[in-house]
């Protein structure tokens, strides 16, 4: 039987996945979202436990962040349940109770539990200097950078994120580090006794991308500096920074080098809290501890680097020739990165387990999403619990064929993929739309992306690849000025000569473009040189 094609108003019914979290005791709380009719996404919070699942609400239409107490009785989350706006509450696990925690005057988010679980810290941003609403009628005067965001356009309420921390009993709140700068990414020592953070409090505006790890004592007191030099990883995919079992040492993901070619490479580094040093766990090579998948999977978990449960190693994502693979590399400073999970798959996230596991939101090319538990030791998928985007299951798919191709000027290879249209016919020539991605540096990766999908579905063969400045080919492959000099587009062009050679079903008449961001420049830049495109 032919399932129907896949189609833009499935947006709306597609479940995706966020914020799994497990307890000591194997009970698993993870995050449902769904687009509502306005266009927004609704979490819902589930549990699952001795093989029953549940709802966790307050009644709020927004929900989300659980966060398991240390002992494993309680799990903190946010909700807009009432007048409070959104808020910390807790469920309690036996008995089933739901109360709210804080009356913050600040929206919290991030929360963590203090490894004692006697208070719960969050970040929340609160307003710096003039406030308001911007009016498009009004002049903007601007005197230094950061005076417009993606998404908000002029920023006329100026705000900043600190850490705070609320009593887990009382719901006492207390700000915890202060001024005009942004304080993010944060994990508590194993002792609960200090804070380590990122933050660009001394960085100039135009390093606005620069940021160093602090430490802060969690009673209070003046941040501290532990790291200089080279920018740790906060934008556009934050690895947070963490403590080692024995609290001597943080582990952070930096820049490993300047941005003259583009975004570098970031490397996992170890910094000793006693004396200082800071050595870089990886190997020389295009190792990095940081993916930038375009299509990533409907399943996410928060973090890109973690502790191994036995505290010896540290496992990371790394992007490689199209996938988004699992690696670890000891932290004894030995330099040796062992490939976990490598190929066509995609993984987003990881988070810590139980019983010596780690969970994972991985993909692939048939699969838009799902959370597994995995292997630490040799990457193995011990269980998988569950699985987002179940309406694409029920529509026709098409599964896309990976082209790899020597670039003409002779200095490189891309790859690239084809997915035919759904439920094509054999002799039919169908038009094709060329899918260029944003940034430059982020990459296709072998993942299901519902948009190309409904394109498919609608009668198009959909060409997307990764031209030079894509990342996950190495630094020479990602050099931003092959993105820019024309080298990028030559590279599209050839992939789409390509793929009318390979494959009989396109029709080389009837091809368009398209794309965002970086692919809305492309989509620009091609349209008037070349007749290959309409």
């Amino acid at each position: 039987m032919t399932k129907a094609a896949s189609k833009p108003e499935d947006f709306a019914k597609i479940e995706s996945l966020s914020a799994a979290t497990f307890n000591c005791y194997g009970a698993f709380a993870f995050v449902r979202r769904k687009y509502n009719e306005n266009g927004f996404q609704n979490g819902k919070i589930y549990l699952r436990f001795c093989g029953e699942e549940r709802l966790v609400t307050a009644d709020g239409y927004s929900e989300d962040c659980p966060c398991f107490s240390p002992n494993g009785k309680t799990l903190a989350f946010l909700s807009n349940a009432d007048e409070c706006g959104r808020q910390i509450w807790l469920y309690d696990m036996e008995s089933g109770r739901i109360k709210r925690l804080t009356n913050a005057i600040y929206t919290p988010r991030d929360l963590k539990w203090s490894p004692d679980g006697s208070s719960i810290a969050f970040l929340a941003s609160s307003p710096l200097g003039k406030t308001g609403i911007y009016d498009p009628l009004e002049p903007v005067s601007a005197e230094d950078f950061g005076y417009k965001y993606d998404g908000a356009g002029y920023d006329r309420s100026r705000t900043v994120t600190h850490i705070w921390i609320a009593d887990a009993t009382t719901g006492d709140v207390r700000q915890l580090t202060d001024g005009d700068f942004d304080d993010l990414f944060y994990s508590w020592s194993p002792d609960g006794s200090t804070i380590v953070f990122e933050s660009g409090r001394q960085r100039s505006k135009s390093e606005s991308m620069a940021l160093d790890l602090y430490t802060v004592l969690s009673e209070g007191g003046s941040p501290v500096r532990i790291s200089s030099g080279d920018w740790a990883v906060g934008y556009p995919i934050p690895v947070r920074p963490f403590f080692t079992k024995d609290g001597r040492y943080v582990v952070g993901a930096f820049l490993n080098g300047g941005p003259e070619n583009g975004y570098p490479h970031t490397h996992l580094r170890r910094i000793d809290l006693k004396t200082g040093e800071n050595i870089d766990l990886f190997p020389d090579g295009d190792y990095e501890a940081a993916s930038f998948p375009y299509n990533p999977p409907l399943a996410r978990c928060g973090e890109r680097a973690l502790l191994s449960p036995d505290g010896k190693s540290v496992l990371f994502v790394s992007g490689s020739e199209g996938g988004c693979g699992l690696y670890s590399v000891p932290l004894d400073g030995s330099r040796v990165v062992k490939p976990l999970i490598t190929g066509e798959v995609c993984i987003i996230g990881l988070a810590p387990g139980h019983s010596g596991l780690i969970l994972a939101a991985i993909g692939s090319p048939t699969n838009p999403g799902e959370y597994v538990l995995i292997d630490p030791d040799n990457g193995a998928i011990v269980e998988r619990l569950v699985r987002a985007g179940s309406l694409c299951t029920e529509r026709a798919t098409s599964k896309p064929e990976v082209i790899w191709f020597d670039t003409l000027d002779g200095e490189d290879k891309v790859q690239g993929w084809v997915l035919p249209p759904q439920n094509m016919e054999r002799g039919r020539k169908y038009p094709a739309v060329v899918y260029v991605h944003g940034g430059p540096h982020p990459y296709y990766t072998h993942c299901m992306d519902y948009e190309h999908q409904c394109l498919a579905g609608a009668g198009f063969a959909v060409l997307y690849c990764n031209p030079r400045g894509s990342s996950g080919y190495g630094m020479k492959h990602q050099n931003v000025e092959r993105a820019m000099d024309g080298s990028a587009a030559t590279d599209i062009l050839q992939f789409v000569d390509e793929a009318v050679r390979r494959f009989d079903f396109i029709d080389p008449e009837r091809i368009g473009i398209t794309g965002g961001s970086y692919g809305g420049y492309m989509t620009n830049y091609m349209a008037s040189p070349t007749k290959r495109v309409k």
